[in-house]
């Protein structure tokens, strides 16, 4: 899937502010964090784990395991906003 330019741009506003040290956690990084996810929802952007781990690798984010944390984080957050939106159950892995 193609990335759309507003959707990279909201984790870059997350990836350049965030604490790294905390993986993002703090409740001001995670503010960011969870506008991006709005927005890459309003973009169609269901992006999968490898997808969203090439977007954070790209943005300065060295530690898979820090990645990956923030990849899951994405993918629940995702799925909360299409459960919410359409009732439908959860049908992605």
């Amino acid at each position: 899937m193609t990335i759309p330019a507003e959707v990279k741009d909201a984790f870059l506003r997350f990836s350049t502010a965030a604490n790294r040290g905390d993986r993002g956690t703090h409740p001001l990084d995670q503010d960011r964090f969870y506008s991006a996810v709005q927005i890459a929802y309003g973009h169609g952007a269901d992006m999968d784990i490898p997808e969203f781990d090439e977007l954070m690798q790209a943005q300065g984010w060295a530690s898979a395991d820090a990645r990956r944390e923030l990849a899951d984080r994405f993918l629940a957050a995702y799925k909360m906003l299409r459960y919410e939106r359409t009732g439908s159950t959860f049908n992605r892995g």
